[in-house]
């Protein structure tokens, strides 16, 4: 069994990790070999190793086996004032990277594609003006407060950006948050053909925003939410190399995730990573925790040391002959001779 974007698989209490890594019956019982893909396994925090570890590799985390076991242990964990349970920290950072290292197979793009060009990340803080009170105000109402506030200056950047292109070549993805920040920049960047996409946006109207950007010359924005559009979507990078983040976030998956789109295979020109916080708001706040957890990131999860044995071609003879065998064992089965193995 393999399953890619492993990273939902997260959180104990969802329903996909329940199917998939549950012990009632999961699916991944079912394969002999199993294999979970993710290019951001940890995208925030040690206790998202959690569900895949107890279920695939137990031994690997005892005696650590519970979640409030791992959670105290590996999270900095603690119990709150009303009761329940704090696991949003990091501890035993480095016991927990000898733990799994050996069940962990890790590369670096660079490891296995060098011609790949570079991500080149251009910070550009700017001043807004605007009165935010951390106290009382809902986080989610106070990042769309400095999101707005910040807009106008970021749809200023995005249409220099693409006016300084004389010859009209170049495009742009957005990404933001906030609904309104991504309402307001859409409308703002009409001219450039700009196309929107959000959590509510229809699989269709997906696919044509898509499809205009990658292939309609007049279609040079993009403005993505970074929660429903940062991950596994291929072929931007035919068409995009700069990605503009109009609103920071708490999370560093997020934004390897987003970049991702633009700096993988088949990209020809170096991608620029442009971020725009606000100085002195919430901004501020969102990168001093993504940095502290990029750090125990790079702590926990670290490349597989050695040399890669196997060629390109080597490794597509490994899956053309695993197809094979899946190939064959569902032609058994059709024909009433195999069954799937539960064990």
């Amino acid at each position: 069994v393999v399953c890619d974007e492993a990273q939902r698989l997260k959180s104990v209490n969802s329903a996909r990790a329940k199917i998939v890594l549950g012990r009632q019956g999961p699916l991944i019982a079912r394969g002999r070999h199993k294999w979970l893909l993710s290019g951001t396994i940890m995208p925030n925090r040690p206790v998202e190793l959690y569900p895949a570890l107890r279920t695939l590799a137990p031994e690997v985390i005892a005696p650590h086996l519970s979640w409030e076991q791992f959670g105290r242990y590996f999270c900095n964990g603690f119990v709150e004032n009303f009761g329940g349970f704090n696991f949003q920290g990091a501890s035993h950072q480095e016991e927990l990277a000898s733990k799994i290292e050996k069940f962990m197979l890790r590369r670096e793009v660079a490891d296995v594609y060098s011609q790949l060009p570079p991500v080149i990340e251009q910070i550009y803080p700017i001043e807004v003006d605007v009165e935010e009170d951390m106290s009382n105000t809902p986080m989610p109402t106070l990042r769309e407060i400095v999101g707005m506030a910040k807009a106008e200056t970021v749809a200023d950047f995005v249409e220099q950006l693409l006016d300084d292109d004389k010859n009209h070549e170049e495009k742009v993805i957005v990404f933001a948050y906030s609904r309104s920040v991504i309402d307001f920049l859409t409308e703002k960047l009409r001219r450039f053909g700009a196309f929107k996409i959000y959590g509510g946006t229809k699989e269709i109207d997906r696919e044509r925003a898509y499809d205009a950007f990658m292939h309609v010359a007049d279609c040079r924005t993009l403005v993505l939410q970074i929660d429903a559009c940062g991950e596994a979507k291929d072929g931007l990078q035919l068409s995009c190399s700069i990605a503009v983040f109009a609103e920071e976030d708490w999370v560093p998956g997020k934004f390897k995730q987003a970049i991702s789109r633009l700096h993988r295979i088949k990209q020809t020109k170096p991608v620029r990573m442009i971020r725009l916080p606000a100085i002195g708001t919430l901004d501020e706040n969102q990168i001093r925790s993504r940095r502290k957890k990029t750090n125990w990131i790079s702590q926990i999860i670290q490349p597989t040391t050695g040399v890669i044995q196997m060629s390109v071609e080597d490794n597509l003879k490994l899956i053309s002959n695993v197809l094979i065998e899946i190939n064959t064992t569902l032609n058994k089965m059709a024909n009433g001779c195999a069954t799937i193995p539960t064990s």
